[in-house]
């Protein structure tokens, strides 16, 4: 998965570790968001173009204002063209 992280983002990334990184949160996310423990190799695509999406979207402060000090967040979610490449959320019961 990192060579085709890597071949996407035409190397913008000089430490391997950054896109090994990326990968992982991109996996932790997609198995929070399914509400799963592992995923199939089947969605390692997935996992690949939201490591993509996270890392070309990696600026959390969208914009920031000195005066009287405001902040905002950049709310970072999932495509949808990435959602529907996923199994749906599985539904936990508290």
């Amino acid at each position: 998965m990192l060579e085709m992280l890597e071949a996407i983002l035409q190397g913008k990334f000089e430490d391997k570790e950054v896109g090994i990184f990326y990968l992982e949160t991109a996996k932790s996310i997609i198995l929070n968001y399914c509400n799963v423990t592992s995923l199939d190799a089947s969605y390692n695509n997935a996992i690949v173009l939201l490591a993509a999406h996270l890392y070309n979207n990696s600026s959390v402060i969208k914009s920031k204002k000195e005066g009287e000090k405001s902040v905002t967040y950049a709310n970072i979610s999932i495509p949808s063209e990435i959602k529907m490449m996923l199994p749906r959320p599985r539904i936990g019961v508290m």
